[in-house]
């Protein structure tokens, strides 16, 4: 068992004296601060990131040789050894520190857990393990499950680094939380509460009764969602929407960014339709399909990134994020209420930002009306500062490599042959 610190305690030095002292809610709750000499203030700094008490223990022998610039003999490591343990122990009782469970990755890249293995997830490349109670996952997942063997024997070719990059780790828990951390609130609205904490995030779904609370390591990696699970059929609706929070969290550290946008492929190429709802994102594309017979790819939601050099659909290959490569847009089984998904990846054609009119033309954008416009229809997460410019270096990418429109249309089906049109004399010119 790791230890780390509560929240709601800061080291002070008043008057040459180092307190520990409670703030917010530990006030609240009547907690006394206490005076820490020079041990106890480094123990606690060294707290500033969860781990083993044995680690501190020798982070603390290490300490004391260097300050006595002398090898230290067995005994003397017991007894600092003993002081951390009473250190540690003290700071327990008053609330101060807190054991956790470890959440150190094994040597195949894996969280310890407890949990059964319900099956691999593979989207856009992305290995997702989930675990937990197989009936609360969505049959929605089905088309991107893959065989436990083959992931297997492929991760044994590729370097444990490469194959850790891209691994999350998902816990289905029927229980209540061992800890109620407390945190920084970065977003409050009806679906979604998220709090910053030590360890990562904490994450609530106010509109969901099925699922009490989500907690997040900062990297994104490793998520335990506990799930009440008193109806099923509810709890595997709302896992799988909850899951698509913490999935996009990780794929932007990964480089991939969602937009809300249905999708066609034409010309062996994916074009995105976005706009504000009731813009006729869908309604235009069906008109695609009604009119050109074009395959719908995702009803909803899109997600793009640049390959990291495996071939698409149509055998095309592009060199890994941050290069030259081509945008693609990869298959997820989100899809908003149309139902329609998909598992393939193709080329990103382009972005096609729509607006209501009475008759069909194009407008011109500015090259950072552009950039906004695209990073506002992205659903990838804006919990912070650092997420937002995450999102709009993405936008500025895909303003650069990509052709952006802005059609404002009619309904009618003259909105597709005119959109239809502009992509074939853009193609032919080339």
């Amino acid at each position: 068992m790791w230890i780390k610190r509560q929240e709601g305690y800061c080291l002070k030095k008043i008057a040459g004296v180092q307190y520990l002292l409670p703030y917010g809610q530990k006030v609240a709750d009547q907690k006394n601060g206490i005076v820490l000499n020079d041990t106890g203030v480094f123990l606690w700094n060294e707290l500033d990131e969860p781990m083993t008490q044995s680690v501190l223990a020798e982070r603390l022998v290490e300490q004391y040789a260097q300050d006595n610039e002398e090898k230290l003999n067995d005994e003397i490591r017991d007894e600092i050894r003993q002081d951390v343990k009473q250190f540690v122990q003290e700071l327990i009782a008053l609330e101060i520190l807190q054991e956790c469970p470890e959440f150190e990755r094994d040597e195949n890249g894996c969280y310890p857990t407890n949990q059964v293995l319900a099956g691999y997830l593979k989207i856009a490349g992305m290995i997702i393990y989930l675990y937990g109670d197989r009936e609360l996952i969505s049959s929605q997942f089905d088309p991107f499950f893959f065989d436990t063997i083959s992931y297997k024997s492929c991760k044994d070719k590729n370097s444990k680094q490469n194959a850790q990059q891209l691994d999350m780790q998902i816990e289905l828990l029927q229980s209540l939380p061992h800890v109620h951390p407390n945190g920084q609130t970065l977003l409050r609205n009806e679906e979604l509460e998220v709090n910053k904490t030590n360890e990562g995030y904490l994450v609530r779904f106010p509109s969901m009764n099925q699922i009490r609370e989500a907690h997040m390591t900062a990297d994104g990696r490793f998520v335990q969602v506990y799930v009440k699970g008193w109806d099923k059929e509810k709890a595997k609706e709302e896992l799988f929407h909850a899951i698509r929070h913490f999935f996009l969290f990780f794929a932007q550290r990964q480089g991939f960014f969602a937009i809300h946008s249905a999708s066609i492929l034409y010309r062996d190429q994916v074009w995105l339709f976005s706009g504000h709802s009731g813009m006729g994102k869908s309604t235009h594309t069906n008109l695609w399909k009604e009119q050109f017979g074009t395959e719908i790819i995702n009803g909803d939601l899109n997600l793009i990134g640049w390959s990291n050099g495996e071939q698409t659909n149509i055998g095309q290959s592009v060199d890994k994020t941050g290069s030259k490569g081509h945008p693609i847009v990869y298959g997820m089984p989100w899809c908003g209420t149309s139902g329609i998904a998909s598992t393939k990846s193709y080329p990103l054609g382009g972005i096609v930002l729509l607006g209501r009119s009475d008759n069909d033309h194009f407008e011109s954008l500015t090259n950072d009306q552009k950039i906004v416009r695209v990073m506002q229809r992205m659903i990838s997460p804006v919990w912070t500062e650092d997420m937002l410019e995450t999102n709009l270096k993405c936008a500025a990418k895909l303003a650069k490599e990509v052709p952006i429109y802005y059609l404002l249309c009619t309904k009618e089906p003259s909105a597709a042959y005119v959109m239809k049109a502009r992509i074939d004399k853009e193609d032919a010119q080339q």
